[in-house]
Parts: C-alpha cells; structure tokens; sequence
C-alpha cells in the first residue's frame, strides 16, 4: 500500500509539500490510522511556500508510528511530476493508453490494445522486459520511457482499412474487431507537414452512433457528423509524430468516413476574458525569483494556452511552462501540458529564476493565445 499527504499552496497554486509511505505491508481486516493535524498559527501567518511544519503521523494496527519514505518541500514538491512515455514498436500493429503526467509517488497503469491479426509480446523499459501483461502497473518515481512490442500475423484482412490524405496530415480508419451488431474501430493521425499540429480536433463524416471513445471525446455529433477533441495530454502531434484513438458502435459497420478536417487556430484573447499578476518573490541584486498568474475571467475553458510578454530581465530557469521563444526582451511561454486548459475562474502560475535587470522592471504588453477549434 502507498499513503501520501500533499499540501496544496493557493499562492504558489501547486502542492508546495509532499508526504509519501511506500510499500506498506497491510493485511485483510487490519486498521491504519492517520493523523493530519491542522496548520499552526505561524504557518497561516508566514505562509506555507515551502511546504508547513505540520508533523503529519500514520500509526499500523498496532498502533506503532511508521517512517514516511520521503517528505518534499516548496519547489521539490512543486516539481515532483514526471511523464510516462508509452508507445508501440510498431503503431500499424497495437496502440498503447496510459501515458501522461503522474505526480512522484502515484501509480501509473499502461495498456496495450493489439490490432487485429496482431499479438502482444511485453512491456520493455530500456530494452528489459518489465510484463508480459496487457495492462501494467507501477509507482512512478521518475519519467519512463516504456514501449509494448507486438508481434503481425501477415494474413491480416487490409480491406479492414482506409486511408485519407489531408494538406500537412493523413488519417488512418482501422476497424479492429467487428460482430453481429457492433464493431471496435481505431483512427490515427500522422502529422505529414513541417510544424507541429497543436491541439488538434478531427471531424470527420460516419454513418453509426458512437456508444464510447477512448484516448479522446466527442465534442459535437450532428447529422451524421463526428468532431472529436484530444483527450489533454494528446493534444499537439510532433513533426513526423501520430496521435490515435478509438471507439465502439453498437451497430453493424456501413462504412469508412468520406473526408476528414483537421480543425483550430491560434487566436489572441480580449484581454476581458483573462487577467495576469506579475509577483516579485525576491532580488538578491544579482539575481531574482518571480512569478505570472493567468486568471480565466470568462465562462469559457482557455484551451492550449500562450503568452506573449515584454520583460527586460533575463529568465534562466522556469516552471508550470516553457519558453517557447526569447528575443531581446520579447518572451513567448507555452503551457507545460498539463496546465495547458484554464478552466472558467481558474488560476495558472508560472514560476521562474533570473538574473540582471533591476527590481523595479517589471513584464508588460501581455497577450494571450488560445489555440482552439475554429
């Protein structure tokens, strides 16, 4: 069993403390007991960045005080996410779900869904073999590079398939298993061109009702047409790169889509729809911390968000986003991906260290980009 505490900071708007109890050894009609006191009159006074001086406690059945494997603080905290890269050896025969951003601690399960006429041979994890299992379980303590290796039985049936050539793309309709009222169907997108394809919906015509989607959703279903959104963590296809989901129908197969339409642009924001907060943490003179809060002000989800900003200060390091381009004093931050959606009334915090500059500059000319469907 694993136990963890996190202490979420709405300043610093992450966990700013994390408590893990690894690999606790519980047994059937056994009682654990935790004890999580409240914050003492100096941690609300002083604040809680760098995580509280709460003594949290877990007590076994017979009432003995165990050990926490690890207790992280402020940025350690803060920055104890990771990502876990699944992916197929070969995607013409198996796709995989699973990956994603898990947080330091927490389990992470990777499933392998082999194509028909195709077998699945095992998770491998620099080159070893970690399962032989279709769906794999594990704690994640740092970022996993894991890929499903599957082997093609050359009878395959290639009338299960159709391909559709897009300008910059290429769509791929497999169907994966189908019976007497109902079908399992897979659609991949490669991105062809030379840019990458960001936050992607796909539209596309079919002549069945789509009873469930997995590695994305429905976002609008009319007259026999299909838009389908990413799922988040799928959301931009790298050059040379490919994204896949599926579905199931609950009826007979009539036939492949006609066309598909790749949908979005990148559109600037009003600035009634956001605020932003710039918050100076601290200057030494030679160097300095800060920090950029991004408020939805609308009703409206702020979907693959990028700001655009001035600022005559140097960034060296930053977190909760990337520096997508720097030029003399003009920055472009893109999302970090698993903030990349701001939801109506929600707050983004963007952390970061620098150097030169003076105390009293400070960011402006903001702009915010939303790339969405059109």
């Amino acid at each position: 069993m694993t136990y963890s505490v996190n202490e979420f900071n709405t300043v610093v708007g992450d966990n700013t403390r994390l408590v893990n109890y690894y690999d606790i050894s519980i047994k059937p009609g056994e009682v654990y007991k935790c004890k999580v006191p409240a914050y003492s009159e100096e941690d609300i006074s002083n604040g809680t960045e760098n995580g509280s001086s709460t003594e949290y406690m877990l007590f076994d059945s017979n009432n003995e005080l165990l050990i926490a494997s690890e207790d992280l603080r402020g940025t350690d905290a803060t920055e104890a996410y990771y990502m876990i890269y699944a992916e197929s050896d070969n995607d013409e025969y198996g796709y995989v779900i699973g990956q994603g951003i898990r947080q330091r601690g927490s389990y992470a399960q990777v499933s392998a869904i082999p194509f028909e006429n195709c077998e699945f041979e095992g998770w491998y994890i620099n080159g070893q073999k970690v399962s032989s299992d279709l769906q794999y379980r594990f704690r994640v303590q740092t970022d996993v590079e894991i890929t499903a290796k599957f082997t093609h039985n050359p009878t395959t049936d290639e009338s299960t398939e159709k391909c559709y050539e897009g300008k910059n793309y290429k769509v791929t309709f497999s169907l994966i298993d189908q019976w007497d009222g109902g079908y399992n169907a897979n659609i991949k997108i490669e991105n062809t061109g030379d840019s990458a394809i960001e936050n992607w919906y796909l539209s596309y015509d079919l002549k069945n009702v789509v009873t469930s989607m997995w590695n994305a959703e429905v976002e609008n279903y009319e007259s026999g047409m299909y838009t389908v959104k990413n799922a988040g963590w799928n959301a931009d296809i790298l050059v040379g790169g490919s994204v896949q989901f599926g579905f199931s129908v609950n009826e007979n197969f009539n036939d492949f889509p006609n066309a598909y339409e790749l949908l979005g642009e990148n559109v600037q924001l009003d600035e009634s729809r956001y605020s932003t907060v710039y918050c100076l943490d601290s200057d030494w003179g030679t160097g300095f911390t800060g920090r950029i809060l991004i408020t939805n002000n609308s009703a409206e989800t702020i979907e693959d968000w990028t700001l655009e900003c001035d600022f005559g200060r140097e960034i060296v390091s930053i977190w909760g986003a990337t520096i997508e381009s720097h030029e003399e004093s003009s920055y472009v931050i893109k999302n970090a991906g698993y903030n990349a959606n701001i939801a109506a009334g929600q707050t983004v915090v963007i952390g970061f260290s620098g150097e030169g500059g003076d105390v009293n500059q400070v960011p402006f000319d903001f702009m915010l980009n939303s790339y969405s469907q059109k």
